[in-house]
């Protein structure tokens, strides 16, 4: 059997071929135990760092549409994760290293809601299924086990699941719009009802057109905005 050292998260999307070959390069270097010299490409600081890994495996995560290696940082001996399209260069040596016999990729990736650790948190959203929502919605949790989908009401379904990343969550559930409605915990409903206001704000305040709001097909009056459910406004 062939083995592999990578994990999808999601769907899975087509690659370009030079980001895949780096991949294969960094995969076959984990399964190897071989120590990798990486030219990467620091974007916050705007310059080029040489770090030397132990590679771990490889995690694809669709929502980034990216892939990312995990590796130990030799230097700081921590796990870090490195996108692989700001690798410049890969230098496999000859050194090896220890692969650690505690460490599963699964496991180790689909505890993490996207690809940043963070502190676990039970969530509870209710989503709405308008416009394809719950097949999509399907889809997106498929690699998670931790994760319960149950029917609670017509055309209404309710996520339970334990997210490490809460961050990460809270953008992706922005992309469903009104159509999901946080439950708990309660940190995360008030962060997106901020989120829905500075939205509100923005348009309110906004130089253009406004017209005749009596005049509006909108209603904004709907129930769930007023619970604090509009969840398409991006705060970051």
């Amino acid at each position: 059997a062939i083995r592999r050292r990578r994990y999808t998260k999601g769907r899975a999307r087509r690659s370009d071929p030079a980001i895949l070959a780096r991949a294969d390069a960094l995969e076959v270097a984990s399964l190897e135990s071989r120590v990798v010299r990486l030219s990467y490409m620091e974007t916050r600081k705007g310059r080029r760092s040489v770090r030397e890994v132990e590679p771990l495996g490889l995690v694809y995560y669709w929502f980034h549409d990216m892939w990312y290696l995990v590796a130990i940082c030799c230097t700081a001996r921590e796990i870090r994760h490195f996108r692989i399209d700001r690798i410049a260069g890969i230098a496999v040596t000859n050194r090896r290293f220890q692969y650690p016999s505690e460490f599963d990729l699964s496991d180790y990736a689909s505890s993490m809601w996207g690809v940043y650790a963070g502190e676990p948190t039970r969530v509870r959203v209710r989503f709405f299924d308008e416009m394809n929502v719950l097949a999509r919605l399907r889809a997106e949790i498929a690699d998670r086990p931790s994760a319960c989908l149950t029917h609670v009401d017509a055309g209404v379904w309710e996520l339970v699941d334990t997210v490490a990343g809460l961050s990460e969550f809270r953008v992706w559930l922005r992309s469903f719009g009104s159509s999901a409605l946080v439950i708990e915990p309660e940190c995360l409903r008030m962060q997106l009802i901020e989120s829905a206001m500075r939205m509100r704000d923005m348009y309110n305040g906004g130089d253009h057109d406004k017209g005749d709001p009596n005049k509006s097909d909108c209603n904004m009056d709907d129930a769930r905005y007023s619970n604090g459910g509009d969840i398409n406004a991006d705060g970051r």
